[in-house]
């Protein structure tokens, strides 16, 4: 699943967890992903990395539960990754991004 949010400071993003077969958790990573400073370096010189914020939580956005234990990183990184192992159900992630 893929959100882009150019012009906002953050997204909020539900999803939902499944499992096949006789599996009680799943495994899943959510990732924000920024630009290279490079991709941009002949069209203009002032991009750099931003800092990011990724939380996720159970519940819905309407309805928010706890922040899953592992489920919440930040720092400036082209990539910001939570790594979750949690039961199937109803969750969110949030992502703000501190733009530079």
């Amino acid at each position: 699943m893929r959100q882009n949010f150019r012009n906002e400071n953050y997204v909020i993003f539900p999803f939902t967890l499944t499992t096949e077969g006789k599996s009680s958790v799943v495994h899943a990573f959510c990732t924000l992903s920024q630009k290279n400073p490079r991709h941009y370096e002949k069209e203009r010189n002032d991009y750099d990395i931003s800092f990011a914020r990724v939380i996720v939580c159970e519940g819905t956005p309407q309805k928010p539960g706890k922040v899953l234990k592992d489920g919440a990183t930040f720092h400036c990184k082209n990539d910001t990754v939570v790594e979750i192992v949690a039961p199937p159900g109803k969750y969110f992630v949030y992502c703000e991004v501190d733009w530079v």
